[in-house]
Parts: structure tokens; sequence; C-alpha cells
């Protein structure tokens, strides 16, 4: 695995007191060789926080893989603190209905999310897996970031995430703590209930003055990057077979918050129905071609008292 698109920002803001370089990546799927591949990376880029997207495994019975991403995790935990949102991928596993049709299964062990609770002291930060409704988890880093990650039960994704779900969403929005003199980052694994009618919903950008959003889920809208519109644009299909789905990827910047969704690393997971087709090495090195994995770098920086800018490198 050589190829990796790395999108690159530098944020100012007032809050920040001292400069940070931030990993930010989504959607791995279990994905080792990938996953390795990105390590090696961050370490020449000399990142000294990690912020999971979700999805980091394809499912939460595949054993030998899940073994091998823990073992990762704590080998770049030794010098890097990594923080979590919990996807939906992270919650289930496959099997066949009597028609024979692959479908989810709510996963009742988290077996993988109970083996990393044995490691989260060596600089991870692990949240409360969902299970019954969403969590909400909120860490401190030095004096001017605070990271807080709210993740949703499997449910809210099988319901498609559509208004129905809006109500729990906002309570849970509404349990969150802010300090407005300290830089509030919020991990969402998707950003379905962020991005309202192609705006950030005033919920996290004016109640709650979330400065920086960082979503995955969508897969970049299955949109190769050189066809992407350099906004937050639309792409071709979603998870749940959603057609055409919108926010698919990039930047929403309001007068308070930005917002930024990850294409991801894998964009068809092993374990969809799609995803079996990259099972063929011919086929999945092609799709790697055309979708390479992507990983967002961002420096916060001191700024002036007055805005918060971005800027995007390449």
């Amino acid at each position: 695995m050589d190829r990796i698109i790395v999108n690159q920002y530098s944020i100012d803001c007032p809050f920040i007191l001292d400069e940070h370089r931030l990993a930010f990546f989504s959607d791995v799927h279990g994905d080792i060789t990938k996953l390795e591949s990105i390590i090696e990376l961050l370490k020449k880029l000399r990142v000294s926080v990690l912020l999971l997207g979700g999805d980091l495994i394809d499912t939460n019975k595949d054993d030998y893989r899940n073994n091998e991403i823990k073992e990762l995790l704590k080998e770049i935990s030794k010098t890097t603190k990594i923080f979590f949102s919990i996807g939906n991928h992270d919650l289930v596993y496959f099997q066949k209905d009597s028609k024979g049709k692959r479908c989810e299964v709510k996963s009742e062990e988290l077996d993988f999310w109970k083996d990393l609770n044995s490691i989260k002291e060596n600089n991870i930060y692990l949240p409360d897996v969902p299970v019954d409704g969403p969590t909400i988890d909120k860490w401190s880093l030095g004096d001017d970031i605070d990271i807080t990650s709210i993740n949703f039960p499997i449910e809210y994704y099988w319901n498609k995430e559509l208004c129905s779900d809006f109500d729990s969403y906002l309570d849970a929005i509404n349990n969150i703590s802010i300090n407005t003199d300290r830089f509030n980052i919020l991990l969402c694994h998707s950003p379905k209930n962020i991005i309202r009618n192609g705006q950030i919903s005033s919920y996290l950008n004016y109640l709650k003055k979330f400065n920086l959003i960082l979503s995955g889920h969508m897969h970049g809208g299955l949109v190769p990057k050189f066809m992407r519109h350099q906004d937050h644009g639309g792409g071709i299909v979603g998870p749940y077979a959603n057609i055409l789905p919108k926010h698919s990827y990039g930047v929403i910047e309001d007068e308070n918050t930005i917002s930024l969704t990850s294409a991801g690393v894998t964009k068809l997971a092993r374990s969809s129905e799609a995803g079996l087709i990259t099972n063929n090495s011919v086929i999945g090195k092609m799709i790697d071609y055309v979708y390479p994995p992507e990983v967002e770098i961002i420096d916060l920086v001191p700024g002036d008292k007055t805005s918060i800018k971005i800027k995007k490198f390449n």
C-alpha cells in the first residue's frame, strides 16, 4: 500500500495556546495493510494526536484482524494520543438469513472494545459503547482543547438516520457541556444530522459552539478524488443503499464552526455485498487506485482574536 491521499488543513483560532498537529481518518473496515501504511505515515508527519472516526473494524467477530488492529493501536499509542468515535460496523456482525442473504446482526458480545479497554491507559481514550442509547464522552487535551465523542447504537443506522431519530440526537447533544473558552472538537461517525439543509446544525454551531466537527461514514459517496467538487459535496451512493447522498465529503465552514467529513480509508467495506469483489486481488488493486485511502492532517495554531480560519493546502 503506497498511495495515500493526505488532505492538509491549518486552523487559526484564538483559543489555541500551542500548536497541535492532529490526524483524523475513518472507515478502516479492518484493512490491516492500509492501517499499517497510515501509521508509518503519521510517524513521518510527527502527528501527536490521532482522532478515529468510526468503523475501525469491519465486524465485531473478525477476531484475527481485530487482534492485529489492537496491536497496531497499542504500538502507535506509545507516542500518540488516540481518541475514538464508534461506527455502525464496530457494533455488528454478519450472518445469512433464511433466504441465504447476508444481513447485519447486532453484536451482543463486543469483544473488540472489551479488549481495547485493557490497554486504554496507554494514551488510548475510549468512549462508552452505545448499546441502549447514545453515549457521550469528553476529554481534555492540554490547556486549550476539549474533545467530545458522541456515539449511537446500531438501531440509529438501521433507521437510516432519518428525522424520526432527530429527537434522540438532540437529547444527546443537549447533554454535552461546552467550555467556550477552549477549542471544542466533536467526533461523530455520521454527518447525517450534523449537516442539515446544507448548513451546520444550529445546535452544534450556535448553541453548543463546537469549533471543529469530524465525521466519516459516507465513504466519499464513492466519488473519486479527481471528480469531487472543491467544497463539501454530494455522492453517488452512500451507506445502506443511500442513492445520491448529500454532504459525503469535504468542508462546510460557518461563522463559529468547521465541519469536516472524511472520505475515509476504505471505500468498499469488505463485509458488504459490494465489498466482496475486492477479494479478487486484481479488482481490489483497481479499486484502491481509483479510491485510495485518505487521511486528514489538521494543524491547530494560535490565531487572531476575532475569527477561525481554515486553509486547505492540497
